[in-house]
């Protein structure tokens, strides 16, 4: 069951109040206009329905509509009062001034509410029909006057008391919330973080065990297949040279043998820790060296590399042999996607504290749902590949305490980004 809502209760239970007011204005005040009487009370019940149920929350947004609001209210209110007094009588509904002071007293500050109260005050001691009592019977009905007057100021005070109390209370609670709902999304942000970390040491774990693994093969493999490589060079200078057939199968042996023996490189430099020998370079430097070299690569294909740093000179403790060889590892990732005439694009920003490297090819692209595995050892989707390549690039970059990723670019292609931190 769900709790009322006391807004609503407040609002029907005013309106409620109003209507029992109009039916004691009509039944029991004698002498008064009863048309004048209910068109007034009219006014003010349609001005109150209105600010209730299409002003919600609008009236004291500033203070110009503040005043604007508590003014009609105040002259509303006046006008039920000066048409329910008699020549000979005062009103007997003064206590309709205590709607905008009440108002005033649950929204504004305690000198907002005590200029509204002296306006109901003033505004019902104009109305009393003094002129026309007696000097006597003015004196003893004088302190019936002033009642109403201290009625106004004893509610404003007590309303406005109660409501500062409330203000300050909802705005501790409101704090309160705002600082619980930090520390839940530090917490948040924390449990994601030891995830992260979880996962990554998970991921290292795995790496490590691959990588001994690897060697282990390799080192097992390297030896029979210098055996093959070496009884295939003998074979070749025994036999027949005019035997076209043999050379055709000794030169497929010798390029086997050459692209696995390339393979056990790749199982053997994935195994093997190497910790980064740290130097102070420029990191510009260095990757502009390293696109040098990598020339005699490109252009043999027919494919051109651009280089583009666009930030002052920083200098990074890196190993530049473990940074050339992520930078070659993805630029020849980079070739193979490429056909030729396309240009590889080399961009190197600086953003908070890391350093961007960005390799962009315009290549096919990699798929959205290989994203996340390309970098994970001994996967691949060429033909001939280790898929040790950019496993090899992700470790000497997380070396370095930096990391790889894969952008999204607008266009073809494929943008790889390294990510080096300015301070290790």
């Amino acid at each position: 069951m769900q709790p009322p809502n006391l807004a609503k209760l407040f609002e029907w239970g005013m309106l409620v109040l109003l209507l029992l007011f109009l039916v004691c204005i009509l039944h029991f005040t004698p002498g008064i206009n009863p048309y004048s009487a209910g068109a007034a009370f009219a006014l003010l019940a349609c001005y109150h329905l209105f600010t209730t149920y299409y002003q919600r929350g609008k009236l004291f947004l500033s203070n110009a509509t503040s005043i604007a609001h508590l003014s009609i209210s105040l002259l509303l209110c006046t006008l039920v009062v000066w048409a329910t007094t008699t020549p000979y009588e005062e009103s007997a509904f003064w206590a309709i001034f205590l709607l905008p002071i009440m108002a005033a007293a649950t929204r504004m500050a305690l000198g907002g509410t005590l200029v509204v109260t002296i306006c109901a005050t003033l505004f019902y001691f104009l109305l009393i029909p003094m002129g026309n009592f007696p000097e006597k019977q003015l004196l003893e009905d004088l302190p019936e006057f002033i009642t109403p007057a201290l009625v106004f100021l004893l509610v404003a005070l007590i309303v406005q008391f109660l409501s500062k109390e409330m203000r300050t209370q909802l705005k501790k609670h409101m704090d309160l919330n705002a600082s619980l709902l930090e520390t839940q999304k530090s917490l948040t942000l924390s449990m994601k973080q030891l995830t992260e970390t979880r996962e990554e040491l998970l991921r290292q774990q795995h790496l490590a065990t691959l990588g001994e693994m690897a060697a282990g093969v390799a080192h097992e493999i390297r030896n029979p297949l210098g055996i093959v490589a070496s009884s295939a060079q003998l074979l070749e200078d025994k036999i027949n040279t005019k035997d076209t057939e043999a050379e055709e199968l000794l030169l497929i042996i010798r390029e086997e043998t050459r692209r696995l023996n390339g393979l056990l490189n790749d199982f053997l430099a994935f195994g093997r820790k190497t910790p980064p020998n740290l130097q102070a370079c420029d990191i510009e430097k260095v990757v502009r060296t390293c696109i040098d070299r990598f020339k005699s690569i490109t252009e043999p294909k027919n494919i051109h590399i651009e280089v583009a740093c666009n930030m002052e000179q920083h200098i990074l403790h890196i190993d530049p042999e473990l940074i050339e060889q992520a930078l070659l590892n993805l630029v020849l990732n980079g070739i193979e996607a490429s056909s030729s005439g396309e240009t590889i694009r080399v961009i190197c920003t600086t953003k908070g504290r890391e350093i961007l490297i960005d390799i962009k090819d315009n290549g096919a692209g990699i798929p959205e749902e290989i994203r996340d595995k390309i970098f994970t050892p001994f996967f691949t989707t060429k033909a001939k590949g280790s898929g040790l390549g950019l496993a090899n690039a992700f470790k000497c970059i997380q070396a370095h305490n930096g990391n790889i990723d894969i952008i999204d670019t607008p266009g073809p292609g494929t943008c790889v980004r390294v990510h080096l931190p300015l301070e290790n």
